[in-house]
């Protein structure tokens, strides 16, 4: 296994396009090598570059009709690298490019959270084409209105999981439905970026959930550790309707790849095509239930299984698929609500790097 080390880049610019344009600049090889690769993946799974064109026009346009905040600082990330406005666009939307395309992706991601009266432990693993192993880091930056962020995303893509000075934690795990790529909406790591750059509280977090057109379903776990009183709740997105999932009656909420609410779940193509998810979202709840309330380390020991091979929990990557095609645990994160920190383990938790 190739070895990384976490990068981190801390913005000083508050304005959108100046801070995308310092981010550009300092990693212009960085987001370069981000765009190559999705050009490859894309490629890869029939996508033309025709077709990828139009793509990142319409998702453009989506997301400066939602939030020109966003739009501003995509721009100012491509200018910084030398690249096209339609590259970082492309990036930004990759979700919704393949589902626009029809392409079966990879199964991807598991997050475990636990409430406690007075703090929320929250973790997950984020799995995706081994091609990217390289392609993220760490971007902490403060906003025009003074919330401080941290967020694990991939180099100019403006945002994924991680947390914000209020307390404000996002997680993420793909999903399927019937009803994706049917146009091309507003990206959910756009969605996700507003949220931590602008929610104070779980309510405004899916406020601005509900706000976005969306064309590719996602789960969003939104969790808020910042004062006396702590909650989660994993939005479900579907291009038509949402869902959310709470934690059960011991505190522990759990989300693998596959809707957990319906009416969602009776268009779910994950079942069909990936159902490894259900065996993984069994094997963590039946782990965890020996010793409820979990804990920061069984946690952490959940997400470090590697029973199946590379459908586990923390996956490997199947030397028998084309390289492309390979995926596995690129890495695990852990939310420390309370101070707003987000920290990275490449390849899968601490316990379990190998």
């Amino acid at each position: 296994m190739t070895a990384s080390v976490t990068r981190t880049f801390q913005s000083t610019e508050t304005e959108p396009y100046a801070r995308g344009a310092e981010l550009g600049r300092a990693h212009a090889a960085d987001v370069s090598r981000t765009v190559e690769h999705y050009r490859q993946l894309f490629a890869s799974r029939g996508i033309t570059d025709t077709d990828l064109a139009g793509y990142s026009a319409e998702a453009l346009s989506a997301i400066e009709s939602w939030s020109p905040s966003v739009a501003a600082e995509i721009t100012g990330i491509a200018e910084g690298a030398a690249l096209a406005v339609a590259d970082i666009a492309m990036i930004n939307a990759r979700t919704e490019i393949l589902a626009r395309a029809g392409v079966r992706t990879a199964p991807e991601c598991s997050t475990i959270v636990q409430l406690y009266d007075d703090h929320v432990i929250a973790q997950q693993n984020w799995d995706w084409y081994t091609i990217f192993e390289q392609d993220w880091f760490v971007w902490k930056f403060t906003t025009e209105s003074g919330l401080a962020v941290e967020t694990m995303t991939e180099f100019g893509v403006v945002g994924k999981a991680g947390c914000n000075s209020a307390g404000i934690g996002v997680l993420f795990n793909i999903l399927h439905h019937d009803d994706d790529g049917q146009s091309m909406g507003v990206p959910v790591h756009v969605i996700a970026r507003r949220v931590l750059a602008e929610a104070t509280s779980v309510a405004e977090s899916l406020s601005f959930i509900a706000s976005a057109r969306r064309s590719a379903s996602t789960t969003m776990t939104i969790a808020f550790g910042g004062g006396p009183e702590v909650s989660a709740v994993c939005v479900e997105t579907a291009p038509g309707d949402l869902g959310y999932v709470f934690a059960d009656d011991q505190g522990l909420l759990v989300h693998t790849n596959h809707f957990l609410t319906a009416p969602l779940h009776h268009g779910d193509r994950e079942h069909r095509e990936h159902p490894d998810t259900v065996l993984r979202y069994d094997a963590i709840r039946r782990r965890l239930r020996k010793s409820l309330p979990a804990t920061a380390a069984t946690i952490e020991e959940a997400l470090s299984d590697t029973t199946g091979g590379p459908l586990a929990v923390c996956c490997r990557p199947d030397p028998s698929q084309p390289t492309d095609f390979q995926y596995q645990t690129l890495a695990h994160l852990a939310l420390d609500l309370a101070n707003g920190r987000v920290a990275v383990t490449p390849y899968g938790p601490p316990s379990n790097r190998s």
